[in-house]
């Protein structure tokens, strides 16, 4: 291999590792002439498959195997050639023109060691260390000014290139970001390159979290100290930028929960505590509490911690939390965020939050109406818990510090008066109380925003303005009013795809008289999949004659979309301008999916614009809920009106602390594609179909995990198969959707058939025995009383199966299985027994399903017409 190349950029086989490599070999800067790419195999659980690429460019990939253990960037380090180095995240992408940039800012300032560019979170589409103003790319500590030194100075080494290959890191335990070295770089230089045009597309989490330990907290600890140790040897004083970075890598440490995960031994975590206090006394305050990466949360503690003080200040209507003579957080300054806003049968529902350092139980938020008479009525928010959400109260180093009072209101509004409901909250301690007024704001899918600062529903218009909530009779002038403050809005900030904001608002404007009492319900599955509750209620639906408008939407690239389109008129394609249109006048999205990408064709489109056009959500499920899943299915994040179950013990759940819904919202109603479930077509075909994984995010994860190598193994199982053909069964495999792009992975046979076209019913009604883990599709399966197994190897559900109701052993309808002998044996028993569901199994499905009467669809359609 040539050691004359410009870059050598270093990579481990961690997941998404084959992400970074085809960023590198795409640049703009020609791969071949100017880039050696070392791949670090210090991950012995990951396959490595990069033969093509090696293939192609024999001369420039370098395969090292840490066979030792050794620290993984200084064993790279021995191997690189190039003049620039960069150690990149798995996962990583960089700009196509990042290596030729970079090389040109080290070529024109050969006094620089280090380069560094920003980040961007290409999930959350924001950048994570945000740019100075100055276009400057030279960098010189000691002239940034004020306004622009808070941005500088914590440049993690995936995002940074260092020239030449003499450095020596600590270990990644310890160093996940590598200021080991871009710290002393800093130090010794006083000048660095900083490119903010260009990105690196940052996936990754950190990985200190996974790997908590008495060693690596002290490990860090005393790299921080060392650092201090090394300015003061080399500058004689502790430079601020240094102070800057300390504070964010203390971040790590602060975040730990519980003290526990670093030690229980007491005299560990009084060494630790001593440690924590040195390096703490080497940090200004002025550092901790300007430091523009850091959360005010983080920021507030590390100034507790450093003081060891904790004080309230109550005065001038005000709650001041402090730490000596600093303001660590205002209270009457946080704001109440507000995640649903919407009329329901006259009442106002309101749900939001108020975040703060201090309990819960000394906090009341507290609603006021005042009519056009002054009159004034008093509402208290009713305090909520989301213990399995972000909401929950988070610990720092065992401290409880991190607070959510989450409050809903109930509201009566009067259509024929105008209201006037502001907020304010109260602290209360010892019989003694501080009340202030808050301002408030609308989170992305509470129905109201900047740009759409209205809702009507009802003949009623409810309307924020001036940090308050007012609710008034619908008239179409004020209506107009509204609507045109809106769009001029949208036009005076231009927001991304604003354009689009203003024609629909603008064709909704003009549509308004004509379309404002059609009655449109809009059914859905997944955009790109039919054949589930939305799909048979839309055909159930179809057959009713009554007054509404009623639409099945589906991707137009969809399998299922030519099928529906054949049979029904009103089948309208995902995102389309009829779509978009339709949606916007829409009462009812009644839908098996609810999570708001799925049904909104503006989710991607800057859904703020149509805020106050948000339709009713009717979730008729995809699957039967066993498991706890108030994680994700709670209110302030799906606010749904109807979450319809099959059984009395699944609505129960739904009661239980952590979703908040109202108990009317909860029904059992039976699923409607139940209706056309039968037993009456049954082939002796045997059908597997796991569930997915939340965990894996692409392929290398599938391929390493225990979830491929268990049911691959499965599916070609020689033992089984033959036994299968021996009493002349079909075997079929039925992927998740999720798991189709991935299908290539597993190996093939010519006695399993994977199966990608038949429907999930025709698939149920014409097999005879299931063989699946924690898919919630059994429940279909057991509906009509056939044999099923679940083959649960490992507890690697990502749902919370164990505090779900639904217990496997004591309620499931077939046997639970740990390994691959025990399945083949089960199956041949229920081969060898022409498939028949043991009557144990048959009476807990007649105990658990409150209806087999097949008006599933019926039910739920009238309930839905009825609310």
């Amino acid at each position: 291999m040539a050691d004359n190349f410009k870059f050598s950029i270093i990579v481990s086989n961690l997941s998404g590792y084959k992400d970074s490599i085809d960023s590198i070999i795409s640049q703009e800067l020609d791969f071949r002439q100017n880039v050696q790419l070392i791949i670090l195999k210090d991950n012995n659980n990951i396959t490595l498959d990069i033969d093509e690429y090696i293939t192609k460019y024999p001369n420039n990939i370098l395969v090292l195997e840490n066979k030792d253990n050794l620290n993984s960037r200084n064993f790279a380090l021995r191997h690189a050639s190039g003049e620039f180095i960069n150690f990149m995240k798995a996962g990583d992408t960089f700009d196509k023109s990042c290596l030729k940039t970079v090389s040109d800012l080290f070529n024109n300032n050969t006094e620089i060691n280090l380069v560094s560019i920003a980040l961007f979170d290409p999930i959350y589409k924001n950048i994570i260390y945000k740019t100075p103003l100055s276009d400057e790319r030279l960098i010189d500590i000691n002239t940034v000014n004020n306004k622009e030194f808070n941005y500088y100075f914590h440049l993690p080494i995936y995002a940074s290139f260092i020239r030449g290959p003499d450095y020596y890191f600590e270990d990644k335990s310890i160093d996940e970001n590598g200021i080991s070295v871009t710290s002393k770089i800093l130090i010794d230089d006083n000048k660095f390159g900083f490119i903010k045009d260009i990105f690196c597309y940052h996936k990754t989490e950190s990985e200190f979290s996974e790997n908590i330990n008495y060693s690596n907290v002290m490990g860090k600890l005393k790299l921080l100290y060392d650092l201090i140790q090394y300015a003061d040897d080399n500058l004689n004083k502790n430079p601020e930028f240094l102070q800057h970075i300390i504070a964010k890598e203390l971040e790590y440490i602060v975040k730990i929960e519980d003290l526990d995960q670093i030690s229980t031994d007491l005299n560990k975590l009084n060494e630790f505590w001593n440690l924590m206090d040195t390096v703490l006394k080497n940090v200004s305050k002025k550092a901790i509490k300007s430091n523009n990466f850091l959360d005010n949360f983080v920021i507030s503690f590390l100034l507790f911690i450093k003081n060891k003080s904790f004080a309230i200040d109550c005065s001038q209507h005000k709650v001041f939390f402090k730490t000596e003579n600093y303001s660590m957080l205002n209270l009457h300054n946080q704001k109440l965020y507000f995640d649903v806003i919407e009329i329901k049968k006259g009442i106002l529902n309101l749900s939001g939050y108020l975040k703060s350092i201090c309990y819960s139980d000394n906090i009341t938020v507290e609603a006021l109406l005042k009519d056009k008479n002054d009159d004034v009525k008093y509402y208290k928010g009713k305090f909520v818990e989301y213990p399995t959400t972000n909401r929950k109260t988070v610990n720092f180093l065992s401290n409880p510090w991190i607070f959510s009072y989450n409050f809903d209101f109930k509201i009566p509004l009067n259509e024929k008066k105008i209201g006037k409901i502001s907020f304010r909250t109260l602290y209360h301690e010892n019989s003694e109380y501080v009340i202030w007024n808050n301002k408030i704001s609308p989170r992305k899918y509470s129905n109201l925003s900047k740009f759409s600062h209205y809702l009507v529903k009802d003949d009623m218009l409810v309307l924020l303005k001036d940090n308050s909530i007012y609710s008034m009779s619908l008239n179409a002038k004020s209506k107009y009013k509204f609507d045109l403050r809106a769009i001029f809005q949208i036009l005076k900030e231009r927001p991304q795809y604003y354009r689009g904001g203003i024609f629909y608002r603008t064709l909704m404007m003009l549509l308004y008289p004509f379309w404002k009492n059609r009655k449109i319900w809009m059914f859905m599955d997944r955009p790109d999949f039919a054949d589930d509750n939305g799909e048979h209620l839309f055909k159930y639906a179809l057959n009713q004659k009554d007054d509404v408008d009623k639409y099945y939407v589906l991707d137009k690239n969809a399998s299922d979309f030519k099928r529906l389109s054949k049979s029904f008129k009103n089948v309208i394609a995902f995102g389309s301008f009829k779509h978009k249109l339709l949606f916007l006048f829409s009462q009812k999205i009644i839908t098996s999916q609810p999570a708001v990408s799925l049904y909104n064709p503006f989710f991607s489109k800057n859904i703020t614009m149509f805020a106050g056009f948000y339709p009713n959500v009717y979730f008729l499920q995809h699957g039967v809920t066993k498991d706890n899943v108030s994680s994700w299915l709670h209110k302030f994040n799906r606010n749904l009106s109807l979450i319809s179950t099959t059984s009395d013990l699944e609505k129960k759940s739904f009661l239980d602390v952590g979703y908040n819904y109202d108990e009317d919202i909860i029904q059992t109603l039976g699923f409607t594609r139940y209706d056309n479930l039968n037993g009456e077509n049954t082939k002796k075909q045997i059908v597997i179909m796991p569930t997915w994984r939340n965990y894996i995010k692409n392929e290398d994860d599938l391929k390493n995990s225990e979830y491929f190598k268990r049911w691959n193994s499965l599916i070609n199982n020689n033992e089984f198969i033959e036994y299968a053909g021996k009493k002349g069964y079909e075997i079929i495999f039925k992927p998740h959707p999720n798991l189709y792009k991935f299908i290539d992975l597993f190996d093939k046979n010519d006695h399993v058939i994977i199966d990608y076209v038949k429907k999930y019913q025709e698939i149920f009604n014409e097999s005879a025995l299931l063989i699946t883990d924690y898919s919630s599709i059994f429940f279909d399966f057991a509906y009509i009383k056939k044999p099923l197994i679940f083959y649960q190897y490992a507890n690697d559900y990502h749902f919370d199966s164990e505090n779900g109701y639904f217990n496997y052993e004591s309620m499931g309808f077939g046997e639970v299985i740990k390994n691959e002998e025990d399945i083949v044996n089960k199956i041949k028993y229920y081969l060898d027994n022409d498939c028949v569901m043991e009557d144990l199994y048959r009476k807990r499905v007649d105990d658990f399903f409150k209806y087999t009467d097949r008006n599933n669809c019926m039910r739920t359609y009238e309930w839905i017409y009825k609310n």
